[in-house]
């Protein structure tokens, strides 16, 4: 050995750890930093209000604090490293023994007879350390009987019996013969050492607890447990035994999987299905809560929403459009009720817009200059369903009228239809007037959500277990629906429907309709925790708002739909070619239009108040269980005035089908779920991100 030179035993020395040496360290994780989004179409010059400026100071505070704790994340990585490579030395130390790395030198000078002379070599000691504990002695011994050489031999493709021996070789080789042997002896060696590094890492994992199985691929899910030194397990379910099980490393090294002889728990379960608790045990933390359909199921919210008022003290007409189940018969005839009273309202509400400004009447009417005598029996047919409906009677004369009237509800219904949607006119007696103005306060004072009404009577019709906007329609004539409804009631896909209040009157943005997908995070339904997540977008539709045209395109702003469109090329300069806008874009918006303060003062604690409120009456229907947690995704419209509108709520969002805004947000919402569900087990008060606690119930009985 005296003839070595002394350059290649520090290639030897530097892939091979020792007592004097630690194994090599993983590369660092890189951590995704939001980047911020920059609206490509042409920007126009507003003027720009205080919290205007106040929101992009606070954008770039936000980048700044992230900057920050990247620096603090890997300089705690770094340290953590540190310990798991002084924790995982003395196993690779029992590995590399002088003997062990005398056949590897002799194996290598015998493909290498260039290099016979050299410095003497220095001298090796076997190193002699503390065993460390085991999760299961199948392990030590595994690691006691692993030998370097079978891994320096299985990655080179040359027999062990070749690869130990102990005789050198005097055979010629050529100088790229001799590189390239060198090279593949180093890459072999470490790739050995990394192997031995990640049998520590899974040590430790599973000593931890810190094993986690993903029924579908999160990337965002699976590099956040990585950095925080979890191990995944890769089966076809999270309890699959060893036979059937592999622990890949996390490095992506080729053939670098490992399996292991005995079972092992996975602590943490990413998935879509709902396991029966039989299956699970104390302490699995999962993604999934059951029986939620309560209020991610369409006709579970419409038939559950109305109780919100006695166990959340809220009235569900302030947050919730009018909504029925017309699967039933009795749903049904409450919706055809509804139906004639909204239709009323409009009548009323016409009557008296012509009678206090009837200059207005042409600007109004799309059939200029059609006027269709109706006889004083339609007025009357109007007061006799709101006295019969809603109670209102106050003028005994015109009562007394109405009583004595038995009139067609389908001839009714054609006259109103003429009216409101085909630009009619009627001559309306006098001595009626007084009592229409009267009858429309007494409506308005009982039915709250006349403010989303604009007198059109549309209905949204949805089936209650489709999504992604499939077989959703808008509607406004009664029989239309009904025949709808009847159609597909052999469809067992298809054959449960609700409809829904249609909000007619919208906040726009540059006179364009648009939703906003709120999230937020359910840990525990008792007591009830719900997180509100402060970081949202908004859906445009392609089309500019009308409520003339009741196509899919211009009142549905899912993404499935919409991004199979075309936009519009008369809309406005300002909307984003995605049709995708962050919350902070909305901000800047409301901003510009003299509403600055309308988002923090209305539109979230609205938004706040229907989560909650709905999850309030859920808690004793859905299955709770410890260590459970799930995201949910409201999606929200909102009125003229800013008020809130709950449309529905969507279980297991998609985080795949991502834009420049969603992909940004998406990734810091899983992140910061994981700040919640696990790191706040160890820090309570450890940074949970973009979430906020909108309220902890003290006790549910």
């Amino acid at each position: 050995m005296k003839t070595k030179p002394k350059r290649f035993w520090n290639y030897v020395c530097d892939c091979i750890p020792s007592g004097k040496r630690t194994p090599k360290e993983p590369d660092e994780i890189q951590i995704p930093v939001e980047v911020s989004t920059e609206n490509t179409c042409q920007e126009k010059e507003y003027p720009k209000p205080a919290i205007h400026e106040s929101i992009e100071k606070e954008e770039l505070a936000e980048k700044k604090e992230l900057v920050e704790k990247k620096e603090l994340v890997e300089e705690k990585e770094l340290v953590e490293k540190k310990e798991l490579v002084e924790t995982a030395n003395p196993e690779l130390g029992q590995e590399i023994t002088k003997s062990k790395l005398k056949k590897i030198w002799n194996y290598i000078c015998s493909k290498c007879p260039c290099w016979k002379t050299g410095p003497e070599e220095p001298e090796i000691t076997e190193t002699k350390v503390l065993k460390t504990e085991k999760p299961d002695p199948t392990i030590e011994e595994s690691v006691k009987t692993r030998e370097l050489e079978e891994e320096v031999s299985l990655d080179l493709g040359i027999p062990i019996e070749v690869a130990v021996s102990e005789e050198s070789s005097d055979s010629d080789t050529d100088s790229g013969d001799d590189t390239q042997l060198r090279l593949m002896s180093i890459q072999a060696v470490e790739l050995a050492e990394r192997k031995l590094y990640f049998k520590a890492q899974l040590d430790k994992a599973i000593r931890e607890n810190k094993i986690f199985w993903m029924e579908y691929l999160q990337p965002t899910i699976m590099e956040g447990l990585l950095k925080r030194g979890w191990i995944q397990k890769i089966a076809c379910c999270f309890d699959s035994g060893p036979e059937d099980s592999i622990f890949p490393n996390p490095k992506g090294i080729s053939d670098m999987g490992m399996q292991l002889s005995y079972a092992v728990k996975s602590s943490f379960i990413w998935s879509y299905l709902q396991f029966p608790d039989a299956v699970m045990e104390e302490g699995q933390l999962m993604n999934s809560f059951g029986n939620t359909d309560c209020f991610t199921n369409k006709r579970g919210l419409c038939m559950f929403i109305r109780r919100v008022e006695t166990f959340a003290g809220v009235n569900a007409d302030t947050f919730f459009p009018r909504s029925y189940d017309v699967t039933d018969k009795d749903g049904k005839q409450s919706f055809a009720d509804d139906f004639m009273i909204t239709a009323t309202h409009s009548i009323i509400k016409w009557i008296a817009r012509r009678i206090s400004t009837p200059v207005q009447a042409a600007e109004t009417t799309r059939n200029s200059g059609t006027l269709v005598s109706v006889s004083f029996d339609f007025i009357l047919a109007a007061l006799k369903i709101c006295k019969m409906y809603l109670g209102i009677s106050t003028n005994e004369d015109i009562d007394k009228e109405g009583e004595e009237l038995n009139p067609d509800w389908n001839e009714y219904l054609e006259g109103y239809y003429q009216l409101i949607h085909d630009g009619a006119e009627i001559e309306i007696p006098a001595k009626y007037a007084a009592h229409c103005f009267h009858v429309l306060d007494e409506i308005e004072a009982v039915r709250p959500q006349l403010d989303i009404d604009a007198g059109k009577n549309i209905w949204i019709l949805k089936p209650a277990c489709l999504s992604g906007g499939k077989n959703i329609y808008c509607m406004n004539r009664l029989n239309k629906i009904t025949s709808c409804v009847d159609d597909h009631q052999s469809n067992e896909m298809i054959r449960q429907w609700v409809i829904q209040k249609y909000i007619e009157r919208p906040l726009l943005v540059y006179g364009t309709k648009f939703d906003m997908r709120q999230f937020f995070l359910v840990t525990s339904w008792n007591p009830l925790t719900v997180w509100f997540y402060k970081k949202n977008y908004c859906l445009l539709s392609s089309q500019p708002f009308s409520l003339h045209n009741l196509d899919s395109s211009i009142h549905l702003c899912n993404r499935s739909i919409q991004g199979n469109l075309t936009n519009c090329p008369t809309r406005h300069p300002d909307l984003p070619e995605d049709n995708v806008w962050s919350d902070r874009e909305l901000q800047k918006y409301l901003c510009m239009i003299g509403a600055e303060h309308a988002w923090e003062d209305v539109m979230v604690p609205g938004m706040k108040k229907a989560i909650y409120s709905t999850m309030q009456v859920s808690q004793n229907l859905v299955t709770n269980r410890n260590n459970r947690f799930d995201i949910y995704g409201a999606d929200f419209m909102f009125g003229e005035n800013f008020n809130p509108w709950l449309i529905e709520i969507n279980s297991r969002p998609d985080f795949t089908q991502t834009t420049e805004v969603t992909d940004v947000i998406f990734r810091s919402l899983l992140e910061d779920t994981l700040k919640v569900v696990i790191d706040r087990k160890n820090d309570p008060n450890c940074d949970i991100g973009a979430y906020e606690l909108i309220q902890k119930q003290v006790h549910f009985y």
